[in-house]
């Protein structure tokens, strides 16, 4: 009584794909997700310019995991944009919460 209820899941506005894109530039420029990004690319290459035989390994993974990445992202994408708004949400009243010092 009183309460006006929430619209499901797929009624709500799907977000468009910049949105999403925009959320993960903002995750990937977070001081300590760049620095760990940064250290991994440089381990990882400098292992494959010593070892050449672990480098056509990676290689091939690497095609490999390309190509599984680019299934689960079509999968996902209407989860995603179902999700995202919600995500996108609590993501910015943490922040604030955060920011004011009281977690």
């Amino acid at each position: 009584r009183g309460l006006i209820p929430h619209p499901p899941l797929w009624r709500q506005d799907v977000p468009e794909p910049q949105a999403q894109e925009n959320v993960l530039q903002r995750v990937l420029q977070l001081p300590v997700v760049n620095a760990t990004c940064e250290s991994l690319q440089r381990t990882y290459t400098s292992t494959k310019e010593v070892h050449p035989l672990v480098a056509s390994v990676c290689e091939a993974y690497e095609r490999g995991v390309k190509g599984a990445s680019s299934l689960a992202v079509w999968s996902m994408e209407p989860v995603v944009r179902r999700l995202e708004p919600q995500c996108e949400s609590r993501f910015f009243l943490a922040a604030g919460e955060w920011g004011r010092g009281s977690m």
